[in-house]
């Protein structure tokens, strides 16, 4: 499917945030696995569901982000021709604009289910994700004294 310009719908869809559904974390897991599966030899770690959808109670996006890492990037177009054969989608470096990243993303019918954060391992951005089982409490590293809203998360796509 193609939007207009050219890009994939999935591409230029709209965000939306769902209230928070108990399924995410099954499917977090879910795709986690099969990730460590596809990049086993690249990984120097277990993948993670992170972020808004990892968090119980929170509503989110209904993307599920997965965090993963590799010892460098020089992987980078294996691990690309990896994830095509799995159904993901390579965002070039150049577009994506976050250099300590390589970012992939799984559309289905149209629409982005999951992206992919592959870092490098010791990469200090790792702790700008919100990890799988962060309690989301006052003594969490993004806790706010605010409503949580779309508008106060500290999460970018």
């Amino acid at each position: 499917m193609t939007a207009s310009g050219g890009w994939p719908s999935w591409a230029t869809e709209p965000v939306e945030i769902l209230d928070h559904d108990p399924n995410w974390r099954q499917l977090g897991e879910h795709i986690s696995t099969r990730l460590d599966g596809v990049l086993a030899r690249w990984l120097t770690q277990p993948s993670e569901h992170v972020r808004s959808t990892a968090i119980p109670e929170l509503a989110a996006k209904p993307i599920i982000d997965i965090q993963a890492s590799v010892t460098d990037f020089r992987c980078a177009v294996d691990v690309a021709d990896a994830l095509r054969a799995d159904g993901w989608h390579a965002v070039p470096a150049e577009l994506d604009q976050r250099p300590w990243r390589r970012f992939y993303v799984l559309p289905e019918g149209g629409r982005r289910t999951a992206h992919l954060h592959l870092l490098i391992n010791g990469s200090t951005r790792r702790h700008e994700q919100l990890p799988s089982g962060t309690p989301y409490e006052p003594t969490a590293p993004y806790a706010m004294s605010t409503p949580v809203s779309s508008e106060t998360l500290p999460l970018r796509i």
